[in-house]
């Protein structure tokens, strides 16, 4: 790349993050004016009531956001002759884990984990949790159809983007930690190719909005949010890497699981102050 094709790419880079703050703005204020007249609030861990599922912003930013995937799809040439396909795969996912996230958010229970839901389950009783979780599933495997290139590679991408949703979900009980894992992971993924890099720009000025409204608690992203952040993650993984990078990436989440189904992330942090200290960066308590 010459020196003057580095300043237009840069120019741009630059105005496409302008963009995408301003209009992931203007889409978060405009929930957030909503939710407030509906009163759509939930009581978060400190007994603060907070309007809910701003992380919505992501669904809708999707839907505006379509096209311009579509033309990252056809520029890279390792979707093949069928962009398309995918395209439907990941509008499937994206769109899907919003929407069965809110619907959590607004008729969900204070059940936590698998073995809440399964637990609920034995009892006569189907949770919206356990119902997004079989939506989360069946999702995951829609969408890895679409980028899987064997048998193994479409099994270990189902469960691992199960899981990765069900991450962030867990992540998702104090302000911004699950935004800032997403910063995080997806400043690694950033680095592996241009599909990467325009996933993650598209979704940059939301991250940085819901980021904002999530650690000065004045709203959450709720599960719409944490759903979608982890069905993206879990995408890209599967859309770069295949069985032998993805491996060992679900048998981490799996251990993930396991071991937030026998204690909690939260107490852990608290246990070891340099991920306590990543956990409050940036938390503005709000009275």
């Amino acid at each position: 790349m010459n020196v003057s094709a580095f300043i237009v790419f840069y120019w741009l880079l630059i105005s496409f993050l302008i963009i995408s703050l301003l209009f992931s703005a203007a889409i978060a204020a405009i929930l957030l004016y909503i939710f407030r007249k509906i009163n759509f609030v939930s009581v978060n861990y400190r007994g603060k009531k907070v309007v809910n599922s701003l992380g919505l912003v992501f669904g809708i930013d999707t839907l505006f956001y379509l096209p311009i995937i579509y033309l990252s799809l056809n520029r890279d040439p390792s979707f093949g002759s069928h962009p398309n396909w995918w395209l439907i795969a990941f509008a499937t996912l994206a769109i899907g884990t919003s929407v069965f996230g809110l619907i959590d958010d607004i008729w969900g229970d204070k059940t936590r984990g698998f073995k809440g839901h399964i637990n609920m389950l034995l009892k006569g009783r189907v949770t919206t949790g356990f119902i997004k979780a079989i939506a989360g599933f069946i999702l995951s495997a829609v969408a890895s159809f679409y980028v899987s290139k064997t048998v193994i590679d479409l099994v270990i991408n189902t469960f691992m983007i199960t899981l990765f949703i069900n991450f962030f979900n867990l992540l998702d009980l104090r302000p911004g930690r699950a935004i800032k894992v997403a910063f995080l992971i997806g400043a690694i993924l950033f680095a592996s190719s241009y599909f990467s890099k325009s996933i993650f720009l598209l979704y940059v000025g939301a991250l940085i909005v819901l980021a904002y409204t999530d650690l000065t608690e004045k709203a959450m992203i709720g599960d719409a949010g944490s759903n979608f952040i982890g069905a993206m993650i879990g995408l890209i993984f599967a859309t770069e890497y295949n069985w032998i990078v993805n491996l060992p990436v679900l048998a981490v989440l799996v251990l993930l699981q396991l071991y937030a189904e026998m204690s909690s992330f939260s107490s852990f942090i608290q246990r070891h102050p340099l991920l306590k200290w990543f956990d409050e960066l940036g938390l503005e308590r709000s009275k």
